[in-house]
């Protein structure tokens, strides 16, 4: 049985969670994984890259539950050899996709889903 101060904690941690076909890379906040968690209150940077003559195809992103991909897609940076920088989730000829949060990823959240702040700051 957990004690009152175990109920109480906050876990300082985001899960990101990505799920990812073919051949690729895959860094989050520069490791190597597809399964990792970062700081809460620290900025998350998930980089995918496609194989040099390869392609990729993200099928989902999530971070603590929140669905980014396919719902927020939008909000990542796509760049290929080719030129091409558009919204997808398709990486081929040397594709780079990229999502950048910076700072805390509930403030982020809270911001794109325009649910307003998490906090108010005293004008006085």
């Amino acid at each position: 049985m957990k004690n009152f101060s175990e109920l109480l904690a906050t876990d300082q941690r985001v899960r990101v969670r990505l799920d990812i076909d073919g051949e690729h890379t895959c860094q989050i906040n520069g490791i190597n994984s597809h399964d990792l968690y970062v700081e809460l209150r620290g900025d998350i940077i998930i980089e995918v890259r496609s194989a040099p003559y390869g392609s990729a195809k993200i099928r989902s992103l999530t971070l603590d539950d929140f669905e980014i991909v396919p719902n927020w897609t939008h909000m990542a940076e796509y760049l290929d050899d080719a030129g091409r920088s558009e919204t997808t989730t398709y990486l081929d000829n040397n594709g780079i996709w990229r999502l950048s949060i910076p700072g805390p990823f509930y403030q982020w959240k809270h911001r794109i889903t325009g649910q307003g702040w998490l906090f108010y700051q005293n004008t006085k």
